[in-house]
């Protein structure tokens, strides 16, 4: 990622602020809507500031735990199921 983090909120922020835009499109791309992939994503930086003092080292890779949370939260392949449910309802024959 080449951030040079550590548990300073200030690195938090500079985390925020270069990786926002991405995992915003990764929880668009989890939850097939853009408000929601939003929304994920900010559930998901939620939790890495709350595990900002481990998160913030070198070791702790910030943006692989955001994305892991987002994941976790996204539940079981949402937009998978939901373009299925979208395919089958458009695929009904009516009498």
């Amino acid at each position: 990622m080449g951030l040079n983090l550590g548990a300073d909120p200030a690195d938090y922020e500079s985390f925020v602020g270069s990786r926002y835009r991405d995992l915003v499109r990764f929880g668009a791309l989890l939850m097939a809507d853009g408000g929601l992939g939003e929304d994920l994503a900010q559930e998901g930086l939620v939790a890495a500031y709350r595990a900002w003092r481990k998160l913030g080292d070198a070791q702790g890779r910030p943006e692989a735990y955001v994305r892991r949370v987002m994941v976790r939260d996204a539940g079981p392949a949402p937009a998978v199921a939901r373009r299925s449910a979208d395919r089958g309802s458009a695929g009904c024959l009516r009498a």
